[in-house]
């Protein structure tokens, strides 16, 4: 702040932070609503997860898609997913599904997967 800027917003991301600053550094205001149902809303399902049985992730790459999940971080989720795909078969099916969710920004639902899968 000291150096010129009016504020900051760190990741992750805080929908409700963003109207704050905007509120306070513009002096706008927001209305909110409910958004209307949707049929075309996606839910996140666990049981499109791909076959993984056996798969055992190293510890560095699963340690990494972790971080990546718990920071919001696209960027290092996209990193790790390539080094994952190299890997083999179930590694390129597990991360098609990871980058699947990530495009949908659905970092808990990764997070939670991952944290869930056994490491070397």
């Amino acid at each position: 702040m000291d150096e010129g800027f009016d504020s900051f917003i760190d990741k992750p991301f805080h929908i409700e932070r963003i109207y704050s600053c905007l509120n306070e550094l513009l002096g706008v205001e927001f209305e909110f609503r409910e958004a209307p149902a949707s049929d075309t809303e996606k839910v996140y399902d666990p049981s499109l997860v791909p076959n993984l049985d056996g798969l055992i992730l190293p510890q560095e790459i699963h340690a990494g898609l972790v971080y990546a999940a718990h920071m919001h971080s696209v960027t290092q989720l996209q990193k790790h997913l390539d080094e994952l795909e190299v890997l083999g078969d179930m590694e390129r099916r597990l991360a098609a599904h990871l980058q699947h969710l990530g495009c949908e920004y659905n970092m808990q639902a990764i997070g939670e997967l991952v944290e869930a899968m056994p490491v070397e």
